[in-house]
């Protein structure tokens, strides 16, 4: 598992370490330039300074057989800050040298200026000559008197200072970098503090403790991470709240099919002769039956809970749904003596929703008509609507009272004085489909058979 404080210091450290190499590259460059035309004013300025203390005491030297050599202090002070100034001078001082020359010949010149070569062609402006010992740059003026007035500098002597200058200017600049290594890293370790509390907070609960972590103490930074744990512990809470439901109503409607079967297979066991044996073993199959149809539909719910996701919606024909399920139906429908009829159109109406999920709410809703009507009718509607399919279940029982009809959705419900045996899950299911695939239920009264009439509402696929 990778660090993640490890990962923001190392990323905000390099960034600040590249960052800062980039800078000193081009402070000391800059450094450089300025330090370098800090120089050439310089020089220009000695020249100006050389000419005016020098041009009326040299102008009757004419008859000079030599010229004039004037001693400069040689510097070489060494240290830092304040010792770089003495009475003597500054470490910093320029290597100044400098000629006068009157025509050709030279009049006056520096100790540790060439005393033959001139320094730099008799030209008025900034020069850059290489002579023996080294390059040399150089500024040229010429006095009203007519001398020409050179200084100069030899370029390596003045590359060390201007280095050393812009060098100093990049040790506060190198300084900062670990500085704000160490701020960095200390607001990281403050910033995992929150990480470690929300993980603190969570870790600490027990497994059935789902109630919502408390977002006041957090930093605003963490909101959304702490709305979404609360949002995941309440979806969690949510589903086992239902699956507990779900789980006590399941035991508590498999426990009496459960004790009955065990009667019936005592029952069974009992039995005097191959008569009472016989019915004993039909009652039995038929409770096997109830039981089966009752895990099963007990599954199918499970499924569809606590959030079932509709798979992509399908171009489905209810129609062609309908008659397969009437066709699979057919024993059941001569078994109870149901006539049951199917009115439908003979072009296709497409639903958007999944076949089986159709064939699913046809298959519980008939079921269910065909075992209240009690030898009577089950009619079957389809009809086009307005951007939707209709699918009416019509029987000829007894039908539900308007008070009852919004509880019969609820799981496990059973209406009591029917006669009929059931789980109360039938119309569950069709409920959670039809609510899936984005469809609507109706309970009402069938206006010809006066029974129950089950309206269900399936978007059209062509509406999608």
């Amino acid at each position: 598992m990778r660090s993640l404080s490890l990962l923001m210091l190392l990323s905000l450290l390099g960034g600040v370490v590249l960052s800062g190499l980039v800078s000193a590259w081009f402070a000391y460059r800059s450094g450089l330039i300025e330090v370098d035309e800090l120089f050439d004013a310089k020089l220009a300025h000695s020249a100006r300074v050389l000419a005016a203390l020098l041009d009326e005491a040299t102008a009757g030297e004419e008859s000079l057989e030599a010229p004039i050599a004037i001693d400069l202090w040689p510097g070489g002070i060494e240290g830092d800050g304040d010792e770089l100034a003495t009475p003597e001078g500054h470490a910093y001082e320029t290597k100044l040298a400098f000629q006068v020359w009157r025509g050709d010949r030279l009049a006056l010149y520096s100790i540790n200026a060439p005393s033959a070569a001139p320094l730099a062609p008799r030209i008025a402006g900034f020069h850059t000559v290489e002579l023996g010992d080294g390059q040399w740059r150089s500024f040229v003026l010429q006095s009203p008197g007519g001398l020409w007035y050179v200084a100069g500098e030899r370029f390596d002597v003045r590359g060390e200072l201007a280095g050393e200058i812009a060098a100093e200017l990049l040790v506060p600049l190198l300084l900062q970098i670990p500085a704000l290594g160490i701020l960095i890293g200390g607001v990281i370790h403050f910033g995992r503090r929150s990480l470690a509390q929300v993980a603190g907070q969570i870790s600490a609960r027990a497994a059935d403790r789902l109630d919502p972590i408390d977002p006041r103490a957090m930093p605003n930074e963490l909101g959304g991470v702490v709305e979404s744990v609360n949002t995941l512990m309440h979806d969690l809470s949510e589903a086992l709240l239902r699956e507990r439901r779900f789980t006590a109503d399941a035991a508590h409607e498999l426990r009496t099919p459960l004790a009955a079967l065990r009667v019936l297979i005592g029952n069974c066991r009992s039995a005097g002769n191959d008569s009472e044996r016989t019915v004993s073993m039909d009652q039995l199959d038929r409770a096997a039956m109830r039981l089966e149809r009752l895990v099963s539909q007990m599954l199918i719910l499970g499924r569809l809970e606590p959030s079932a996701q509709a798979p992509d919606p399908q171009r489905v024909d209810v129609t062609e749904c309908a008659r397969e399920v009437l066709g699979e139906l057919a024993s059941l429908q001569h078994t109870r003596h149901i006539d049951m009829e199917l009115v439908a159109p003979e072009d296709p109406l497409w639903a958007a929703a999944d076949p089986l999920a159709v064939q699913l709410v046809i298959r519980n809703l008939v079921d269910n008509a065909i075992r209240y009507a009690a030898r009577g009718r089950v009619i079957v509607r389809l009809r086009p609507g307005d951007h939707e399919v209709c699918l009416d279940v019509e029987d000829s029982g007894e039908g539900i009272p308007a008070a009852d009809r919004a509880r019969v959705l609820d799981r496990f419900f059973r209406r009591l004085g029917t006669g009929q045996d059931g789980s109360g899950l039938g119309l569950s299911i069709v409920h959670r489909v039809v609510q899936i695939y984005g469809g609507v239920l109706d309970l009402d009264e069938s206006p010809e058979l006066g029974g129950l009439r089950v309206r269900v509402r399936f978007r059209s696929a062509a509406a999608e």
